[in-house]
């Protein structure tokens, strides 16, 4: 497929609190290949892509740049016709 697809990784802080938004990048991955890493803009993080025919496996990790642990997802699971 050529058709781009965009994915999004969105980073909160601390529930039920007013902590500040957390600031950083998210480095997205297509198993163990890293794709790209983006800067968080108020606390999103996007990329659109073109991906090959076939099974993905995306995740994301995040580093902070004002005080929040890092954190990762994994196991989005998409398919490309």
């Amino acid at each position: 497929s050529n058709t781009p697809i965009t994915v999004t990784a969105s980073v909160s802080g601390f529930q039920n609190t007013q902590g500040p938004i957390p600031t950083g990048s998210v480095t997205f991955f297509d198993g163990n290949t890293q794709i790209q890493t983006v800067p968080l803009n108020q606390g999103v993080a996007s990329l659109q892509r073109t991906f090959s025919s076939g099974p993905h496996a995306l995740g994301a990790s995040y580093t902070s740049t004002n005080g929040y642990a890092p954190s990762s997802t994994q196991g989005i699971n998409l398919t490309i016709p």
